[in-house]
């Protein structure tokens, strides 16, 4: 539910395109330190959004949100919840629909914010949407 307007996804300034960390133990074997990978690690990323004079932005975080959460603050399960979210980089002169860098995770809605000033009254409004990496798009099923 996230956009039911595609061109919608057009409408991000701001955001990070991770290409993964890692987690490392150490060890001592004698007087030398040595290491080795223990997991693959990826938290939450931030999007920051041009809004709609409609509240697009808003609408589609207060509808996935409302799928996480039920009104009597029982959590659904992930499977009701979670949606590929694919980040990649486009050329804005030649747009031929295929990212040549790209980034795709199983992901959730975790918070929403804006900041609005009445000082400020030709200014675009702007959304930023934090998304939860639940896993990578490799284990979707």
């Amino acid at each position: 539910p996230w956009f039911k307007d595609k061109s919608l996804s057009y409408l991000v300034t701001d955001t990070e395109l991770s290409f993964g960390s890692g987690e490392s133990e150490s060890f001592y074997a004698g007087a030398f330190s040595a290491s080795y990978m223990t997991q693959k690690t990826e938290d939450d990323m931030d999007m920051t959004f041009i809004e709609t004079l409609n509240g697009d932005i808003f609408k589609s975080y207060r509808a996935c949100h409302k799928l996480i959460f039920n009104p009597d603050g029982t959590v659904n399960e992930p499977k009701k919840y979670a949606f590929k979210l694919t980040v990649g980089l486009i050329h804005n002169k030649k747009n031929s629909g295929i990212a040549p860098v790209a980034r795709s995770w199983i992901v959730c809605v975790k918070s929403g914010r804006t900041e609005v000033s009445s000082a400020s009254r030709s200014e675009v409004i702007k959304d930023t949407i934090t998304f939860q990496k639940l896993r990578p798009d490799m284990f979707m099923v």
